[in-house]
């Protein structure tokens, strides 16, 4: 049964990776047909529905997985995009912690922690944090060459969300692909920073 769940993941996270939401959600919702104390797929559907703009429902997922597997740092850090969502800044900070505290070198987490802080106007914390994302990020990098890190190998699509962006800097995140003014979207930190801070966009 487990080689048939790593078929339907990869089947999944390919279909996500399309930004094919629906049916990427009905293949993890497969998964946990056959295995419904799977974790990373129940984590996976939110995802999904958060690409999709639906938060409320994403957020049960989320808090689902968690209940299943309070260790998955992936889990936490999108549900403190839930809070970044509703401008709860400290919950966020909180969720956004949690993760790294699970994972260190969860580079994500570190950026959406850095996005928040800007938000409480903590810019030395937020710049600190985006320091720490960006050696981890690199460094990545530079494994990549040689063979995919833990990080790596563990950052399904459904796992890496970022928190929204300001409406008049709306970009989409991941898969990296532009969105219209006004959505809810999972956005890409760096080009938000860049932008706020009147820089040119860049990734």
């Amino acid at each position: 049964m487990s080689t048939d769940i790593e078929k339907l993941r990869q089947e999944a996270d390919a279909l996500f990776h399309r930004g094919n939401w629906p049916q990427a959600r009905q293949l993890y919702q497969v998964i946990l047909e056959l295995d419904p104390q799977n974790a990373p797929a129940m984590n996976r559907v939110g995802a999904t529905l958060a690409e999709e703009g639906n938060l409320p429902a994403a957020e049960t997922y989320f808090k689902r997985a968690l209940d299943l597997d309070p260790a998955l740092a992936p889990a936490w850090s999108n549900l403190g995009n839930i809070h970044y969502s509703r401008r709860q800044w400290s919950e966020a900070v909180a969720c956004y912690r949690r993760a790294i505290e699970l994972d260190p070198d969860y580079a994500t987490a570190y950026n959406n922690l850095a996005a928040a802080y800007k938000k409480m106007g903590r810019v030395a914390d937020a710049v600190a944090e985006l320091k720490k994302a960006q050696r981890l990020q690199l460094r990545n990098v530079v494994n990549s060459a040689e063979m995919p890190s833990p990080r790596e190998r563990r950052q399904s699509p459904g796992e890496r969300r970022q928190p929204p962006r300001e409406k008049e800097t709306v970009e989409k995140e991941l898969p990296a692909k532009e969105t219209g003014k006004g959505s809810p979207v999972w956005t890409r930190f760096w080009r938000w920073w860049r932008k706020k801070d009147g820089r040119t966009e860049g990734h």
